[in-house]
């Protein structure tokens, strides 16, 4: 399945974010790109963005590393998503956001197999975001995988008037009174208690810093337990 990336540079606490780098000249869009490409089942990967000169550099970031582009509404997270969806002409696709540089491969080629196998709407790793997810086998925040039919993400865009829900793609799915048919795949590997509470996103300063650090000791290919006992250390 094809992997849509949703990303800009004017984030308000940590502007440039997408570009700054992590280690070793990878940035956190490298980082993210180079461990979805671990992914067994990922195909084409599309940089989705706004249309905003601010983001002309992950445009060119684009064109140099062989990701295909989108752009669309700054905002408007919901309606690019959509837009994205029609102009490459995908059925389905795989959202992962690009704050999240830890997303798992194997959890993406999991994703995708039951996704595909069972004939869902929506499947995404399990976090604690999901009011019908069981806390106990939630991942961490920041690591999710979403697999998606593009005919709900249209359907959305077309109804969802309110700005504040435009500005994600799909926290409409997110309860237990959504229409869809969903489902999580859970995190069962835990060995710490709490794990579902930490956040892996990259939001801030100190979100990029303890990123450094953990890839500087784990490395880029870390899968998310060794990242998570890294934390714990």
């Amino acid at each position: 399945m094809d992997i849509i990336i949703a990303s800009r540079m004017n984030s308000s606490r940590l502007p440039g974010k997408a570009l700054k780098e992590i280690h070793d000249g990878y940035s956190l869009l490298d980082v993210i790109v180079h461990r979805i490409r671990l992914s067994n089942l990922a195909g084409r990967i599309i940089l989705a963005t706004s249309n905003q000169s601010s983001d002309d550099p992950l445009e060119d970031w684009a064109i140099k590393n062989n990701v295909s582009i989108f752009r669309g509404d700054l905002s408007d997270v919901l309606g690019r998503i959509s837009n994205c969806a029609k102009h490459f002409e995908l059925e389905n696709f795989v959202e992962i956001l690009g704050d999240n540089p830890f997303v798992d491969p194997e959890h993406i080629d999991e994703c995708i197999k039951l996704f595909l196998s069972n004939k869902y709407d929506y499947v995404a790793t399990s976090t604690t975001e999901y009011d019908f997810a069981i806390e106990e086998k939630c991942f961490p925040i920041g690591v999710r995988v979403q697999c998606i039919k593009s005919s709900i993400i249209h359907e959305a865009s077309a109804y969802i008037k309110n700005t504040d829900e435009r500005e994600h793609s799909s926290s409409f799915l997110y309860s237990k009174k959504s229409k869809y048919n969903r489902s999580l795949v859970e995190h069962k590997s835990r060995n710490f208690i709490d794990s579902h509470k930490l956040n892996l996103a990259v939001n801030t300063q100190g979100d990029l810093d303890r990123t450094v650090k953990i890839v500087k000791e784990c490395g880029i290919d870390a899968p998310i337990d060794m990242i998570i006992q890294e934390i714990y250390k």
